[in-house]
């Protein structure tokens, strides 16, 4: 360029503040960028809409000005030239990318005799006479070489294979090559430090993005127990800082994966064991980390979805497979986490990720007065959660173009939502009744009850002296609970759908012990006969069916009550 003065700065094409060692500085290639100016200006002339005819075009170009006397590196540069024109067999040839980049970067560091990888570059250009279109030059020798510079090679092609995966045909070459793979077994050797690690996780982190790789590793590789691993390894270590940035690019890797419908379909035959121990690590690492009190939403969040995903493909497994179900406890210490959150920090995505992990698990069995004090802060905070996120989307939809459609779908999902919330509740109250309690490692079971015709026949041998189990009572927090039932009955309005699991609840929770219906011993001092009639006409909940499965989507239904096609003919006869 006419006039220019001061030092030229080949720049290497990787983004990243680690890179100063490929940044190579030229002093003597000033009638090199002229030429590239004008090139640019012909290019232009030319009007060149295909960037590749436009590379080869510059490459061209560029191969006649090299020839040039002021050109001072020209043994190098036309050494590299001639290594990539001897593999092109055809006219407008295209090549991986990430040989392209491995082109451009050699190209900086020709240029500098001074750098670590000039050697090596410049030996393996002479000893090899064409790009083998179907491998990663030096991948071998720089991944696990032994020389001096062992480790800037190790992270220099390490960024060359991070930034190099783009194109179809590179992913042909990583699974050929089996790259993938000694990455992976790389991170858990002593020979990996942080930065390796890093980047081998950020090489990973753009496989999953592709179908093709995604699942070549989740089914051939082993993704999903690899992961596991090193989520394991995060969690009993005490990095701090360390273990969070490598935990936060697993998330992305793993919600990537739960992207693909088809890697989510194989998941609900193989590999849900692997999915549900990464599950329990990351929640795990999120409720018993302090560290993470400060964390943007983007990391909790991912956590949540993981949540939510894992427990959504639980409920879609057949009823003899594993299932990932949490405790009351965990999903206590979720909401819990939630609420400790600074309201400015967060946002709405989390608070309805929290309500969907909450309603999508199995209604735990509340018996004990603790466990009610628990369902009732629980409860408190999912209505007025649920309520706040209905006013936001309420807000956001007033400056929407489409505002009468948008609101009337918003509110259409928050009274499913309060409608799921009724259930979840009413059913956690009656199976902590109706359940044996779980006791030195015993499994719970159905009380086995004689053959129940209405609610008030199942009140009854419930709170009779027969009956061996019983549910620990407070009337206060009793009383609170049921006004948290009826309260949210309220809300959802005629659209319930569970109205005799809601009146088991209230009922359970409200009767005190040894009332009983029959003998009429302490009628007067309980109910009127009335309300006695009134629950005879009341069928029972589905809950007490030995066969009921709790449903995120809609009620449970018995199959078996259903009335076939034959026999619906035949119903009026």
């Amino acid at each position: 360029m006419p006039g220019f003065k001061g030092e030229i700065r080949c720049e290497s094409t990787f983004d990243d503040k680690d890179c100063s060692h490929l940044t190579v500085p030229v002093k003597r290639i000033h009638k090199l960028h002229e030429g590239i100016i004008q090139m640019q200006q012909k290019m232009q002339a030319k009007k060149l809409a295909n960037p590749m005819n436009s590379g080869n075009f510059l490459v061209a170009h560029l191969h006649a000005f090299q020839n040039g006397r002021n050109f001072k590196g020209r043994p190098e540069i036309q050494l590299l030239l001639m290594h990539v024109k001897n593999a092109l067999v055809e006219p407008w040839q295209k090549i991986p990318s990430v040989l392209a980049l491995f082109a451009a970067e050699s190209s900086c560091i020709l240029m500098d005799p001074t750098n670590n990888q000039y050697a090596t570059i410049t030996h393996f250009l002479t000893n090899v006479p064409a790009m083998v279109l179907e491998s990663i030059p030096l991948f071998r020798s720089m991944f696990g070489g032994d020389g001096v510079h062992y480790q800037n090679d190790r992270i220099w092609i390490l960024r060359l294979l991070a930034g190099g995966l783009n194109l179809t045909e590179d992913f042909q070459i990583y699974r050929r090559k089996f790259v993938l793979e000694l990455l992976m077994s790389f991170y858990g050797s002593p020979l990996a430090d942080f930065k390796t690690k890093l980047l081998v996780l950020q090489v990973l982190k753009k496989a999953v993005k592709s179908r093709t790789l995604a699942q070549y590793l989740v089914e051939r590789a082993g993704l999903l127990l690899w992961l596991s691993s090193a989520v394991l390894k995060c969690d009993e270590s005490k990095s701090g800082r360390s273990d969070i940035c490598f935990v936060s690019i697993i998330l992305e890797m793993i919600v990537d994966l739960l992207s693909w419908r088809s890697i989510c379909q194989r998941l609900l035959t193989n590999g849900f064991e692997q999915l549900s121990q990464i599950t329990s690590c990351l929640h795990r690492f999120l409720v018993y980390n302090s560290s993470l009190s400060g964390q943007k939403d983007t990391f909790i969040k991912s956590v949540l979805h993981i949540l939510a995903s894992t427990i959504s493909l639980s409920q879609q497994r057949k009823l003899y497979q594993t299932h990932f179900c949490m405790c009351f406890e965990g999903l206590f210490q979720v909401i819990k986490l939630i609420e400790l959150r600074d309201p400015d920090m967060t946002s709405k995505d989390i608070v309805e990720l929290g309500l969907k992990i909450v309603l999508a698990s199995f209604p735990p069995a509340v018996n004990t007065v603790k466990d009610k004090l628990k369902l009732l802060k629980l409860g408190l905070w999912a209505i007025s959660s649920a309520l706040q996120t209905r006013s936001l989307s309420r807000i956001e939809d007033e400056v929407c173009a489409d505002k009468q459609r948008k609101l009337l779908k918003v509110q259409r999902y928050q009274e499913a939502l309060l409608d799921k919330l009724l259930r979840w509740l009413v059913a956690s109250v009656i199976i902590g009744k109706i359940y044996r309690p779980v006791n030195q490692g015993q499994t719970t079971y159905p009380v086995e009850k004689p053959s129940l015709e209405n609610l008030l026949s199942l009140l009854n041998y419930l709170n009779s002296p027969t009956c061996p189990f019983e549910m620990e009572q407070n009337p206060e927090v009793d009383k609170s609970l049921a006004q948290l039932i009826l309260y949210l009955y309220r809300l959802v309005g005629v659209r319930c759908r569970v109205l005799s699991s809601v009146v088991t609840a209230v009922s359970l929770l409200l009767l005190s012990e040894g009332t009983n219906f029959i003998d009429g011993t302490s009628w007067h001092t309980n109910l009127s006969s009335l309300l006695a009639l009134f629950l005879s006409e009341v069928s029972c909940p589905a809950e007490v069916n030995p066969s009921w499965r709790w449903s995120f989507n809609s009620p449970w239904e018995d199959l078996s009550l259903k009335i076939s096609d034959v026999q619906r003919l035949f119903e009026y006869e």
